[in-house]
C-alpha cells in the first residue's frame, strides 16, 4: 500500500508589527510618495485608524476631546486640534491630507472632556506650550514637532482644565475621599521604581495640588497625576508648577552626564528633591 503524499509546506507568514510598518510608512511619506499612495501606507493609516477606534469605543465615541496626529510628507508636521466626534474628524483629516502626499503615521486621544469650554481651553494652552518649542505651520499644526512631546502636552492640558467634579466621579474614583488621600494612595506604585525614577510628589499643603508628569526610560511612559488647580496668588508661589509652564522637549526622554541616571520629573535625577520649575 503506497503512503499518502503529503501537501507542500506551506510558509507561516509573520505579521510586521505596528512600529515596523510605521518607520516604512514614514520612510516612504518622507522621501516623497506620490498619489496614490501606496497600499503599504494605507494599510498602516487603517492600523492607526482601528487603534484609535479600540480606544474610543471603550472610553466614548462621541465626547469632546483633544487628539494630536502626527503627519509625515514632504513637510512633516504635528496637529493638535479636537472635536466631539474624534473618530470621523481624523478619517477627514486622513482622506484630506492623503490628496497632497501625506500620510498618518500615528494618532493620539486624550480623555474626554465634559464641556467644550474646558476642552478650547485645553487646546489653547496645549498649542500655547507647542508654540514656544516649534514654529506653526497652521493654528493646530506645528512642523517637524516631537509627536511625543505633543502627546503629553494636549494630555496635560485636558487634566489641567478638567473640571474637578467630572475627576471625582470617574470609574474607579473614590467619591467622599479628597484627591489628595488619592494621591497618597497611590504612592505605593511609585515606590516599585529606582529611587532616580520616582515622580517627585508635591510639598503643597493638604487641598492644594498641582499636576506632575512623568516621562522617562524606565517608566517608558507618561505618568499623569490630576489635582486640584493651585489657586492663584496662594500656591502658585509655594514653589509649585504654575499653570502655562511645560518640559523642554529634550528633557523628555532623559538624558544626563555620564554615570548619571536619566533625569527624572522635570529635570530631577532624585527623589524627594521636590519639583522643580521646568524652563520654558
Amino acid at each position: 500500500m503506497l503512503p499518502v503524499p503529503l501537501p507542500p509546506f506551506a510558509p507561516f507568514l509573520l505579521v510586521p508589527t505596528f512600529q515596523q510598518t510605521q518607520q516604512e510608512a514614514r520612510a516612504a511619506l518622507l522621501a516623497g510618495a506620490e498619489a496614490p499612495l501606496p497600499p503599504m501606507i494605507r494599510r498602516h493609516q487603517e492600523r492607526v485608524l482601528s487603534r484609535v477606534c479600540n480606544v474610543l469605543v471603550s472610553t466614548g465615541i462621541r465626547c469632546q476631546r483633544l487628539y494630536v496626529l502626527e503627519i509625515a510628507g514632504p513637510i512633516p508636521r504635528v496637529k493638535i486640534g479636537r472635536s466631539n466626534d474624534p473618530w470621523v474628524r481624523i478619517r477627514q483629516h486622513v482622506t484630506e491630507m492623503n490628496r497632497y502626499q501625506y500620510g498618518l503615521v500615528d494618532a493620539h486621544v486624550t480623555d474626554p472632556v465634559d464641556d467644550l469650554a474646558s476642552v478650547t481651553r485645553a487646546e489653547v494652552e496645549a498649542h500655547t506650550w507647542m508654540g514656544k518649542h516649534y514654529k506653526p505651520i497652521t493654528r493646530e499644526e506645528f512642523r517637524a514637532a516631537d509627536y511625543e512631546f505633543a502627546m503629553l502636552c494636549a494630555d496635560i492640558a485636558v487634566q489641567l482644565h478638567q473640571p474637578q467634579e467630572s475627576i471625582d466621579m470617574r470609574p474607579g474614583a473614590t467619591v467622599g475621599v479628597s484627591s489628595y488621600s488619592m494621591r497618597e494612595a497611590q504612592a505605593s506604585e511609585f515606590q516599585q521604581r529606582p529611587a532616580w525614577c520616582r515622580a517627585s510628589r508635591s510639598t503643597a499643603r493638604k487641598g492644594s495640588q498641582v499636576q506632575v508628569a512623568h516621562r522617562c526610560r524606565t517608566c517608558a511612559g507618561v505618568n499623569l497625576r490630576q489635582a486640584r488647580t493651585p489657586r492663584p496668588g496662594v500656591d502658585q508661589g509655594a514653589g509649585l508648577v504654575n499653570r502655562g509652564q511645560m518640559p523642554h522637549p529634550g528633557r523628555i526622554h532623559g538624558s544626563g552626564p555620564p554615570g548619571q541616571p536619566p533625569a527624572g520629573p522635570w529635570g530631577c535625577r532624585a527623589a524627594g528633591s521636590g519639583v522643580r520649575r521646568p524652563e520654558v
